[in-house]
């Protein structure tokens, strides 16, 4: 999502919003960035164009709007006011910053598996409350998709107009003229994840709709989920539910591409500026500084309520009572969200609480010091408090990770401790415990994370507990995170040699100039998405990866590229190529490279990945 300039001569006003800038519009509709009375950032969809002399327009408008102020949950887009009288009709969200999905695909072709998965379950889970508010979405596809720092969000919940259903891939039965219903919704999301997992339409291989989509491409346990989704007979299908508990919960784990992570980061940094607000975080969870500025006016927020409602009220003319029920909820909604802010950043805001000094996280320089082995053994203590039955220090078992990191196990239970590895699935929320601030995982995930210092705060420390089957205890993770907190500033370095893989910073092993010429043009730095990962972003994607094992050196297929011995990948997927070095003498410490581009073009991405493979080799120390 781009923010324009608003053009010469333009109103710098709609309503109560003072304007920032221009967003990418549609049709007959004009989307603005804009601050609220209670110092908020919210997106303003205005109308225009013939539309607005169509007959029962603005009472659909005004209809829909107050539908969609029914829908729950984190992945949907709640509407918060509208004015279906004013000369342009406009309604009100909202702003998160995020990357739109057609916007992706266009750049990136597919995603990766876990980033279809967390798509998956994130748009299930939005289907999920669309649905329990008695409603049908009606335009889930690409471009009414974002992805954010959270995980999914979808557009609002009623078609603007309430006129047709607009699908890139309708479902069958709306092609014989049928009317929309929560199935035709599961079958639009099954097209929009076949679309993501693959790169294509799922029918665009067939001569004709109401035949087999096309899944070749697409891996498990998606195939499964997107073949039932794109049944033919609705009845067939499954719901959100089911789809959830075939996958698991739904996740925010943000697991996009490293650059639709920049991106939306650099669309939050640009509405802070505009805002006239420093963004408290550049690259983590919800943007803090929308959320303190709407717990600093609590008392400002509830009033804006009060006045939207009434003016709601005052500009609807059907005063039926599902109208005023409604509004009543829409009132409620608005002071219990300003309340729940309000008292998670510290209560009042005219006399905030003191907090406590925060000691900074461990820099991925540092990290890559730590023996985390080591470090979680000393965190086990005596025995671990994991119910029913709690478990001695011995009886974990300890492994090293592929990324230096440790995972213990015992009983049925694993712990996992990982250092500078990158921040997805945890939320904004956060406890302070000796002066370290913990960000909690998301849903029901047993698991706590300590950023980095900024500017590498999108990866940091994570200790995670993994349950047996029907256990639903965290007491386990919060007694070794507590171990882990009280010996953060002494925890044990690993003896390592300063030649070694495991200390070095991969975006040290190649140059821009280097990766320009392979790859063209690319941003004036790398992204750092981890400690032991780089990626290089020009239109093609090149990552250098170091780990403790590779994912193909203990495969047959290798070759000798001027002099270097590289491990071959198994060609699963059309758009990406690795190559991998295992390092001599160090067991099995290995750098990869990995180039990704659109389908079809592996054959292309592999020579450049042998060739930054062999750059990459010859930089390392000792060679």
């Amino acid at each position: 999502m781009t923010i324009e300039s608003i053009p010469a001569g333009e109103p710098l006003r709609i309503g109560p919003y003072r304007l920032l800038g221009v967003l990418e519009s549609g049709p007959g509709f004009r989307c603005v960035l804009g601050v609220g009375p209670d110092g908020g950032v919210h997106v303003v969809r205005q109308a225009g164009g013939p539309q607005l002399n169509e007959p029962g327009f603005r009472l659909r408008w005004r209809r829909d709007a107050l539908a969609a102020m029914r829908v729950a949950g984190a992945g949907n887009t709640a509407v918060v006011d509208v004015d279906a009288d004013d000369e342009y009709p406009w309604r009100s969200t909202l702003f998160v910053a995020s990357a739109r999905l057609d916007g992706v695909l266009d750049r990136h072709r597919s995603l990766p598996e876990p980033a279809v998965l967390a798509l998956a379950t994130g748009l299930a889970a939005a289907l999920r409350d669309v649905h329990a508010a008695g409603l049908v979405h009606g335009r889930v596809r690409p471009d009414t998709v974002a992805l954010t720092r959270q995980g999914v969000r979808l557009a609002e919940a009623v078609p603007a107009t309430g006129g047709a259903v607009e699908s890139v891939c309708p479902a069958p039965e709306l092609n014989g003229g049928a009317d929309h219903t929560v199935a035709s919704d599961v079958f639009a999301l099954g097209a929009v994840l076949a679309a993501a997992a693959s790169g294509r339409d799922p029918f665009a291989r067939t001569p004709a709709r109401g035949v087999r989509p096309d899944l070749r491409d697409v891996p498990e346990p998606l195939r499964t989920v997107i073949a039932a989704c794109l049944r033919e007979d609705p009845a067939g299908r499954p719901t959100p539910e089911q789809i959830l508990d075939y996958l698991g919960p739904a996740t925010t784990a943000a697991a996009w591409p490293v650059s639709v992570l920049n991106a939306i980061d650099a669309q939050e940094r640009e509405a802070a500026e505009l805002a006239g607000t420093q963004a408290t975080t550049a690259t983590s969870g919800e943007p803090r500084a929308w959320r303190s500025a709407l717990a600093a006016a609590a008392g400002a927020t509830t009033e804006f309520g009060e006045r939207s409602v009434r003016a709601i009220r005052a500009r609807t003319t059907d005063t039926t009572g599902q109208i005023q029920a409604v509004v009543g909820l829409t009132l409620v909604v608005v002071t219990i969200v300003t309340l729940v802010l309000a008292v998670r950043d510290g209560g009042d805001s005219t006399d905030p609480a003191p907090e406590p000094v925060a000691v900074s996280g461990l820099s991925l320089d540092e990290s890559r010091r730590i023996d985390a082995c080591r470090w979680l053994g000393d965190a086990l203590g005596g025995s671990v408090p994991v119910a029913p039955t709690p478990q001695p220090a011995a009886a974990w078992k300890t492994a090293v990770t592929a990324g230096w990191g440790c995972r213990a196990a015992a009983a049925g239970y694993e712990l996992e401790l990982q250092l500078g590895t990158q921040l997805a699935g945890f939320t904004p929320e956060e406890t302070v415990l000796d002066g370290i601030r913990l960000r909690h995982g998301a849903g029901e995930r047993c698991a706590r994370a300590i950023a980095a210092p900024a500017p590498e705060d999108a990866a940091g420390v994570t200790v995670e507990l993994r349950l047996p089957t029907g256990v639903k205890d965290c007491r386990g993770l919060e007694y070794v995170a507590a171990n882990l907190v009280r010996t953060f500033a002494t925890a044990p370095g690993a003896n390592r040699p300063d030649t070694a893989l495991a200390v070095l910073a991969p975006c040290d092993l190649l140059t821009r100039e280097v990766v320009t010429k392979a790859i063209g043009p690319t941003p004036a730095q790398p992204s750092v998405a981890d400690a032991h990962s780089c990626v290089w972003d020009g239109g093609l994607e090149l990552t250098v990866r170091a780990s403790q094992s590779g994912r193909y050196t203990g495969g047959p297929d290798t070759a000798v590229v001027e002099g270097v011995r590289m491990f071959l990948d198994t060609p699963a997927a059309a758009d990406t190529c690795t190559r991998e070095y295992l390092v001599p003498n160090s067991g099995t410490d290995t750098v990869a490279v990995t180039v990704r581009w659109t389908e079809g073009t592996r054959e292309s991405n592999c020579p450049i990945a042998e060739a930054m493979l062999r750059t990459v080799v010859a930089r390392l120390p000792g060679r």
